[in-house]
């Protein structure tokens, strides 16, 4: 949406721009500072043994600069800064994904055991604090520019980092543009009754003050919401990396497809209060973001997905959303011969191995589900088709 309001208007900030007396500001993801966020994943890291290192990461995270509790909660030890209320609630998003990945296990065959300890996460409270742990941590940023990395889960010490995206950058710039608006608005000489213009997609429309002050209350508010849901998403995205390292369906001494690796933590992105939180539900960004792909000719097909040792960077949102998509489509469609994968790869020979040999990835696919990879991409096309012409 985009705001053209008329009044005696000098300023020039940011995303707003000022001529002849106008102020406009448009409100759209690519310029509300960082809401095309939803790609931006943490990649695995090198791998290690298993390690329990709630303390070394306390010392790990002072080093980061500010003051650190610890929560506990029946599977998780989480080291934290800022409020207790959002340690909680984070400890109790994460159990969340700890019930419904084990659920997930059990329908699909799988009888694991939990891991043997707590598993240690970091909850950043701002995002400075995240960042310095990250290049201690030897991880550089996302390639992509546009992109901005939430949270990672890193092997080789065993831990989940986030950090709270609502005291982040990207969310405080986008609030403080909705304020700088909204004091914009209040200049404008009258009372809140005053007609002004607001311009949208859709073409210019008279309105008041008073009506545009709220259109943008709205607008901030369902920003905050999307913020809130990101932090959920990227919580149990790490979460189930974490839980799959620590559980045997993956090892760290193994090495595994893109698709599978991103396409099994993408499953979990899903916490709706409206519906029973579940691996098997429907993830609706990944899907538009799948839609969209397809519309711009970005998808990676079927071939290219299952053999790629390295994704181009500019290519990674599109990525996810194909990994998902092959994900939920294999385990709604084939999930016997999903099952059958991947205990396939649980018996795979260690990365590390000299006797063992670069694992033929399409190979490996098509013997599980079936020989034609051109007939396989038709009904996995067809699949999605049918899902987002019911889901839009």
């Amino acid at each position: 949406m985009v705001f053209l309001v008329r009044g005696e208007v000098t300023i020039l900030v940011g995303g707003m721009r000022v001529t002849a007396g106008r102020l406009s500001l448009a409100l759209t993801a690519a310029s509300c500072a960082g809401l095309a966020l939803a790609a931006g994943r943490g990649h695995l890291g090198a791998l290690s043994e298993n390690v329990s290192d709630t303390e070394e990461a306390m010392a790990a995270a002072l080093a980061a600069g500010g003051e650190y509790k610890l929560h506990l909660t029946p599977h998780y030890a989480i080291v934290y800064s800022g409020a207790t209320e959002i340690a909680k609630a984070r400890g109790a998003l994460l159990e969340r994904g700890y019930n419904a990945f084990f659920t997930f296990l059990k329908h699909l065959g799988f009888e694991l055991d939990g891991p043997p300890h707590k598993l240690t996460v970091i909850v950043f409270d701002e995002e400075e604090q995240f960042l310095a742990y990250r290049r201690a941590d030897g991880l550089a940023g996302p390639a992509d520019p546009r992109l901005v990395l939430q949270g990672y889960y890193r092997a080789n010490t065993n831990r989940s980092v986030f950090f709270n995206q609502t005291k982040g950058r990207a969310f405080t710039q986008a609030r403080e543009a909705f304020e700088r608006l909204a004091a914009t608005l209040e200049r404008i000489p009258g009372p809140p009754e005053t007609e002004i213009v607001v311009t949208t997609p859709d073409g210019a429309q008279k309105t008041t003050k008073q009506e545009a002050a709220r259109q943008l209350q709205e607008l901030a508010d369902e920003l905050a919401e999307r913020f809130n849901e990101e932090n959920q998403e990227v919580t149990l995205h790490e979460g189930a990396h974490q839980l799959a390292f620590n559980t045997g369906l993956q090892t760290r001494e193994r090495s595994y497809p893109f698709w599978v690796t991103e396409g099994l933590a993408c499953m979990f992105e899903t916490p709706s209060s409206k519906t029973t939180f579940s691996a098997y539900s429907l993830n609706a960004a990944r899907m538009n973001d799948y839609h969209r792909a397809k519309q711009e000719g970005r998808l990676l097909g079927a071939r290219r997905l299952l053999s790629a040792e390295e994704l181009p960077a500019d290519r990674m949102p599109e990525a996810y959303a194909e990994a998902w998509s092959l994900f939920f489509y294999l385990l709604k469609r084939q999930p016997r011969e999903l099952r059958a994968y991947l205990h396939e790869l649980t018996r795979r020979q260690p990365a590390g191995d000299p006797h063992a040999g670069k694992p033929d990835e399409l190979e490996l696919f098509t013997r599980h589900f079936g020989a034609d990879l051109a007939e396989f991409q038709q009904r996995w096309d067809r699949f999605m088709d049918r899902l987002m012409a019911t889901n839009q």
